[in-house]
């Protein structure tokens, strides 16, 4: 899929820079032809108005800024025809032409009828003027120099675009990579989403089942002497609706779809009441449990959510805290910013582990050989820290053990 989603931007890339390139290409080539043929017409102009007494005739009237002070470069030469297209007289003293060639090109003109144009085959442009005694005078300008240095400017434009696509497709498939890192990234941690997520929910299904399975086989037995099964279902059962639920408010948080009630939430008493639930947990650890929270602490969210990213972080504290350990919640206030920071004792997790905790489903080896958990419970918390406007950060290292801090903004006003 990303090497098709690759392949599709470099194909359209090049298709856009093409079509952009083609039409700056077309705009350099039209102008210099026009500017060719304006030139030619102003030299088949001075061409019919040059007189025999004189080299060059300004004319007067709007045509004078055009023709004063300057002369044709092209070369040019002029006859005159009577009606009949006959040659009456030909003046070509400043350039060197074969009367029958010039010849051919009038019956050319006569037969086309028309006063202006340019005769291909020749590369000869020509205008014509009828004068006062029925003759016609016509003004060849000869443009084969011209042609040629057209056809090469063409040549380079075209090399210069050659080259230009191949240079812009090397730019557009380094950036095809660049560009989708971060799609390919998502996409890995999509499949691995799913792979990690039907893994967990495996677990338990199969020891449901198990436990089902020892109780339809003794049919005869009390539910009382099979309790021991009855509970294990259960606790498999609601391990499995945890993570079914975790697995929801991801999905749904993925789409933009978790509700959030902005509300004027007092921090204080949020992270106070949770510390008193999580006391007795720690106890029955055989933690000691330690809670600093400065009261008056307010921020704008979701209560509800409040509540369950402190419980997560209270939760994964006391779950790696390690025997024997501790456990200490904090709230106040610093540069302008509600800081809560939950830190335990235990192992440390490594600088290359420490990266990837907030992963879905990431666990660090200890905690996958000593605790069970499914790993979202981390990226729940990010997630939650995120949509107000936080952020968390993490550390971890022998003297300071573990530790979680969140940053939220306060709440206006008192």
């Amino acid at each position: 899929m990303i090497r098709q989603l690759r392949v599709r931007f470099v194909v359209v890339a090049m298709l856009l820079a093409s079509l952009v390139l083609a039409a700056v290409l077309v705009i350099v080539g039209v102008e210099a032809y026009d500017q060719v043929m304006s030139e030619c017409d102003r030299a088949l102009r001075v061409e019919l108005q040059r007189v025999e007494e004189e080299e060059w005739r300004v004319p007067l009237g709007p045509e004078r800024e055009e023709a004063e002070g300057s002369t044709p470069l092209l070369p040019a030469f002029r006859v005159v025809i009577n009606g009949k297209g006959e040659i009456l007289s030909l003046d070509a003293r400043r350039v060197e032409v074969d009367e029958q060639w010039i010849g051919a090109a009038v019956e050319r003109i006569v037969a086309r009828g028309e006063s202006q144009g340019v005769l291909w085959g020749t590369a000869l442009a020509y205008r014509c003027i009828r004068q006062e005694d029925g003759n016609i005078r016509i003004a060849f300008v000869s443009l084969e120099n011209e042609f040629a240095s057209l056809r090469q400017t063409y040549f380079t434009l075209g090399l210069a675009g050659l080259a230009s696509l191949l240079a812009f497709f090397l730019v557009s498939f380094l950036l095809s990579r660049l560009a989708l890192a971060p799609v390919e990234r998502a996409w890995a941690q999509q499949r691995r989403f799913v792979a990690d997520a039907s893994h967990e929910l495996k677990t338990p299904l199969t020891v449901m089942l198990a436990n089902l399975g020892i109780l339809t086989a003794h049919p005869e037995s009390t539910v009382g002497a099979q309790a021991t099964w009855v509970e294990n279902a259960r606790d498999e059962g609601m391990r499995m609706k945890k993570l079914v639920d975790d697995l929801l408010y991801l999905a749904r948080s993925d789409d933009a779809r978790v509700p959030m009630e902005r509300t004027r939430v007092s921090l204080s008493e949020l992270a106070q009441g949770c510390a008193l639930s999580f006391e007795p947990v720690a106890y029955e650890a055989g933690l000691a449990f330690e809670s600093d929270v400065h009261p008056g602490v307010f921020v704008m969210g979701d209560e509800a959510r409040l509540k369950q990213l402190v419980a997560i972080l209270l939760d994964n504290a006391c779950k790696y805290a390690g025997a024997k350990g501790s456990v200490r919640v904090s709230l106040c206030v610093r540069q302008g910013k509600a800081r809560l920071t939950v830190n335990n004792t235990g192992t440390v997790i490594p600088p290359e582990e420490l990266q990837h905790i907030f992963e879905r489903f990431y666990r660090t080896d200890a905690a996958r050989s000593g605790q069970s958990g499914y790993g979202l419970g981390l990226s729940i918390a990010q997630d939650i820290v995120k949509r107000h406007g936080g952020k968390i950060l993490a550390r971890s290292d022998a003297r300071m053990g573990t530790e979680m801090a969140v940053l939220l903004p306060l709440a206006p006003g008192k």
